[in-house]
């Protein structure tokens, strides 16, 4: 069993960016599962709004994902698990 970590955008260049690792028997189904969740997430996750208590002034936050755009060329690292 091999750990895929993806990377995807890229904070240092960029608005944002995200990684997620996943554990599986190859690359392609370590795709599989990562489009699998990231199709989960992908109305949004909610960093803040008024109602919980985000900074002030800040109204609403969302950060939204897009599974089909994640691929193998994604994969930064991979490493085999101990």
């Amino acid at each position: 069993m091999k750990v895929y970590k993806f990377s995807c955008g890229n904070s240092s260049t960029g608005v944002c960016g995200f990684v997620v690792e996943v554990r599986a028997e190859s690359a392609e189904h370590a795709l599989e599962l990562a489009r699998d969740y990231i199709r989960e997430v992908e109305d949004g996750v909610p960093i803040g709004d008024e109602e919980c208590g985000s900074k002030p002034g800040i109204v609403y936050a969302n950060m939204y994902f897009s599974a089909g755009e994640i691929s193998l060329a994604d994969i930064e690292d991979e490493y085999e698990e101990e």
